[in-house]
């Protein structure tokens, strides 16, 4: 998985568009794969949906995530917990939740219209550029 620029006015590409499921995973809409913490080295995937995966329960506070940045997190897992984070460059990593301090950013705001887990929530935050929108792709735009 990676981000690229969020596509505008209101819609969204296939690689973009995930829901936000009660039971903490993101499924990707168009393939029904949800992602899954991997591995510190090989990141995050789409693979099958896996009810009570600790590996894809990306935790988040479904009140706030829709009005403003949160962090979305994966908590009981092998040496601690990570935070779903990402580079400008597109690369989507999950640290332990103290580590993303050396990423570019470590939230995420969902937009249910559109179905985008953003980088931000508004595009006025000069630091963060254009907003990148999580991604099915391989490669960043």
């Amino acid at each position: 998985m990676t981000t690229r620029p969020c596509v505008s006015n209101g819609l969204a590409a296939d690689d973009q568009k995930f829901e936000l499921l009660a039971d903490w995973q993101l499924r990707h809409i168009p393939t029904g794969l949800c992602a899954q913490y991997m591995s510190d080295t090989q990141g995050v995937t789409l693979e099958q949906c896996e009810f009570g995966a600790a590996t894809q329960q990306f935790r988040n506070d479904y009140t706030r995530i829709r009005n403003a940045v949160v962090p979305v997190t994966l908590s009981n897992l092998p040496g601690g917990d990570r935070v779903l984070a990402g580079f400008f460059n597109g690369t989507v990593v999950t640290p332990k939740v103290l580590g993303a301090l050396g990423t570019d950013y470590a939230a995420w705001s969902y937009f249910p219209n559109t179905f985008q887990l953003r980088n931000q929530y508004t595009g006025v935050n000069d630091s963060l550029g254009y907003p990148l929108c999580l991604s099915a792709c391989g490669t960043s735009a």
